[in-house]
């Protein structure tokens, strides 16, 4: 992220740069692990009848997939485990599974198979309503959506708690800064962490 777009965040903005940035530092950190840029669902499968084929991506080699989506201007979390067939939904409001959403996805996955596997995928699928569990906190705002997208990611990579239910949005895009700090202090990109630490103490100010 650039400066401007390090100043939209602290502002309260969020954008799809943000996005892919955060998605990013977690997969890199595990190549079992690959995401979508965040306007991939919006500008592949929303706007097409027919699912395009993506020949030179790879899914079905990868343990978790994962899927932001924006719709309606709010943001959700699809994520594939591809090894156990299942589709994982969260949304930040907590709102019922959307159908039309899943099946895209679906439908689109049937596709890649064929060209990643070279086989028909006989198997049936599950879809998993995740925010149902209780585990993952809702939002408490109204503008927090990619925020609560980006710590769901999080959670479903680290298999842990990492956020209690009731934290405010500010408190979610803290979480997230730090990480993205960390992640960058581990590949030595030291000037640009200094940078971010001086705008973080700011904010904080």
């Amino acid at each position: 992220m650039d400066r401007d777009e390090m100043l939209k965040f602290l502002s309260g903005h969020f954008s799809d740069k943000h996005i892919d940035c955060f998605f990013m530092t977690i997969c890199n950190e595990n190549l079992n692990y690959s995401f979508m840029p965040a306007a991939w669902f919006r500008s592949k499968l929303l706007q097409f009848s027919v699912n395009p084929i993506e020949s030179n991506m790879s899914w079905f080699d990868k343990e978790l997939v994962l899927i932001p989506v924006n719709t309606d201007n709010h943001w959700l979390l699809l994520a594939i485990q591809l090894q156990n067939r299942v589709i994982l939904y969260l949304d930040p409001l907590g709102h019922p599974v959307r159908s039309n959403i899943v099946n895209r996805l679906y439908n689109f996955t049937l596709f890649q198979s064929l060209i990643e596997t070279k086989e028909s995928p006989n198997e049936n699928w599950n879809v998993l309503d995740l925010m149902k569990s209780g585990h993952f906190p809702r939002q408490s705002d109204f503008s927090s959506c990619g925020a609560m997208v980006c710590l769901y990611s999080k959670m479903l990579v680290s298999g842990a708690t990492v956020m209690e239910a009731g934290a405010s949005g500010k408190d979610v895009r803290m979480f997230l800064l730090n990480e993205v700090i960390q992640a960058l202090y581990k590949t030595t990109k030291i000037a640009l962490v200094c940078k971010l630490l001086f705008m973080h103490m700011i904010w904080m100010t």
